[in-house]
């Protein structure tokens, strides 16, 4: 079972890394044509971060399906930056609801698009990196890395 779990984690993040590449890589050009200095620079950030972190993500699948030990600490590092990451989001909009006028802001969720928003957040972010890091602490997963550099 221990190495099904490993070869599904890999899967998921192959798809995952797959998913946000192929989401966000047609958005380079809105993001160049943006005339405004300040969104272009933060849009061209956000871009970069999430490619890089795609990238990461397909580079940890490949390594996970291989059961590479590399793959396995490099998806524990990130997996609680992650975690940490998700919580400090879903603290920062907690307290940015107070300081908004009424019915602004990111706690303001009416359509499905801002649900869809916080549900990825929550399962992206804190979800599946805490089953990440429960799944692969196990010392059944531990012994299938062994010996693998």
């Amino acid at each position: 079972m221990g190495k099904l779990l490993v070869k599904l984690s890999g899967f998921y993040l192959l798809v995952f890394g797959a998913f946000h590449l192929a989401r966000f890589w047609p958005r380079y050009d809105f993001i160049m044509a943006n005339s405004d200095t300040y969104h272009r620079m933060f849009y061209s950030m956000n871009f970069t971060i999430i490619t890089l972190f795609a990238v990461i993500s397909i580079i940890m699948g490949i390594g996970l399906l291989l059961f590479r030990n590399w793959a396995r600490n490099m998806l524990l590092v990130l997996s609680v930056l992650a975690i940490i990451f998700g919580l400090s989001i879903f603290i920062m909009t907690y307290f940015l609801h107070y300081m908004l006028p009424a019915g602004i802001g990111p706690m303001a969720v009416r359509d499905i698009r801002g649900l869809y928003y916080w549900l990825e957040v929550l399962v992206c972010l804190v979800v599946m990196p805490s089953l990440f890091l429960f799944f692969f602490t196990r010392r059944s997963t531990i012994k299938l890395f062994a010996g693998r550099k």
